[in-house]
């Protein structure tokens, strides 16, 4: 199984090389968050909190584009029967397209998370890098987001019909998860749970808080996953 997974890996890979316009957004987000932001904010940023924010960024902006092409582009470009047709599991299809989407998101935000460091330390002049701590737990972050980004991906770009109208479905979704977002810390009903949210933070760590929310992440991937792995049948897909 592994090794027909790493083979439509690989597969994937070489689509994403071709692909210049992904291949160039994803240089332009790495160069704005690992070395134009930190050329604009201080050296002590490099222990703020708020850094994990700019790692769990990293994966979601370049899983989307590359994770909409993952069903969609193959019913666009009449490759799907073809790929089902072969003697790959739907396990192995799955394992192989979110692995290099995984993949590609996570190594960005490590690339972001090295360039930071580098134009940190060159300015102050000696080796500058975050705690320790919440460096491992922002990477956990990162790969949170990267797993549900993917498999969310994924969910969409099996039932739609085009790559564009999987990037918009998931463009409108992650969209209604920000208005969501507002609506929790805005609303008045919700009160109380900002209360017991805003203790919680004074009460840990910056570090315990981000493993926290890299577990969240975990469990919410997994279940995603799950659901790929139950809609994603290649009788049902061969008659769509």
């Amino acid at each position: 199984m592994i090794s027909d997974a790493l083979a439509v890996a690989w597969k994937e890979w070489r689509e994403l090389i071709r692909a210049r316009t992904t291949r160039i957004g994803g240089l332009v987000m790495v160069f704005v968050f690992g070395v134009f932001l930190p050329l604009q904010g201080r050296v002590s940023d490099a222990s703020s909190p708020f850094q994990v924010l700019t790692w769990a960024v990293i994966p979601f902006a370049l899983t989307i584009p590359l994770i909409a092409d993952s069903i969609a582009g193959e019913r666009e470009r009449h490759t799907l029967e073809t790929l089902l047709a072969t003697r790959l599991t739907e396990g192995d299809i799955l394992l192989g397209k979110m692995g290099t989407s995984v993949a590609y998101a996570f190594g960005g935000s490590l690339v972001v998370q090295a360039l930071q460091s580098v134009v940190w330390s060159a300015r102050a002049g000696t080796f500058v890098a975050p705690p320790l701590a919440l460096e491992a737990a922002g990477m956990l972050v990162a790969l949170g987001v990267a797993l549900v980004a993917a498999s969310a991906g994924v969910l969409v770009s099996l039932r739609a019909k085009t790559v564009r109208q999987a990037q918009q479905i998931l463009g409108l979704s992650f969209a209604g998860v920000y208005i969501l977002g507002i609506i929790v810390v805005t609303s008045d009903a919700l009160a109380d749970f900002r209360r017991s949210t805003l203790r919680f933070a004074l009460e840990n760590s910056p570090a315990a808080i981000a493993l926290v929310a890299a577990a969240c992440l975990g469990l919410l991937a997994a279940v995603l996953i799950a659901a790929c792995r139950a809609l994603f049948q290649r009788q049902k897909l061969l008659l769509d």
